[in-house]
């Protein structure tokens, strides 16, 4: 089994800084507190970090187990969510050393940030599957004749999914323009 050479360096993420003294820090939004990420807790922080696609795989696998509609799904996913964030942050991160008074400093967009750190070939490829998916959501909704909130519900995420496709068009354009 090949051995994880992952450092708390290489860890990237929305509530992660690199701070040159202090090292590695996740800034909890929600509590406003801060804890430091040392090598021994990198394995952990990956786990957290996939628990939201882990929750969204579990909650569509219960949705087609059980031949539930997307509301359910949905009330399923922010439930175990909850479940996890409460569990990781009571069991990993308050046993993490605490930093005082850290602010974070500001962060790229959303635009940006794709823009940085994509290549054009995934941004492509990212286009083209959420625009595939945009589309497939509301056929397979019609096909399994899906009625009332499940219907509309099809239609919203259809909806958010164009979103992030045209959230990914404005990152393709704007990483070319940093390429120049």
């Amino acid at each position: 089994m090949p051995k994880n050479n992952l450092k708390p360096k290489d860890l990237v993420g929305l509530c992660i800084y690199q701070d040159p003294k202090k090292g590695t820090i996740f800034h909890d939004f929600l509590t406003r507190r801060s804890f430091i990420i040392t090598n021994s807790d990198v394995k952990t922080y990956v786990i957290y970090s996939s628990m939201f696609s882990i929750c969204v795989l579990a909650a569509f696998g219960i949705m087609s187990l059980f031949s539930l509609g997307y509301v359910d799904a949905l009330i399923i996913f922010v439930a175990t969510y909850i479940l996890v964030m409460i569990v990781f942050r009571i069991f990993f991160f308050y046993k993490l050393i605490e930093v005082e008074d850290y602010t974070p400093p500001k962060k790229d967009d959303v635009i940006t940030a794709m823009a940085k750190n994509y290549s054009v070939q995934r941004l492509s490829l990212l286009i083209v599957l959420l625009l595939l998916l945009a589309i497939m959501m509301p056929i397979y909704a019609r096909n399994v004749q899906m009625t009332g909130i499940n219907l509309y519900g099809s239609y919203v995420l259809s909806g958010l999914t164009v979103l992030g496709a045209i959230i990914s068009v404005l990152a393709l354009i704007k990483s070319k323009k940093i390429n120049k």
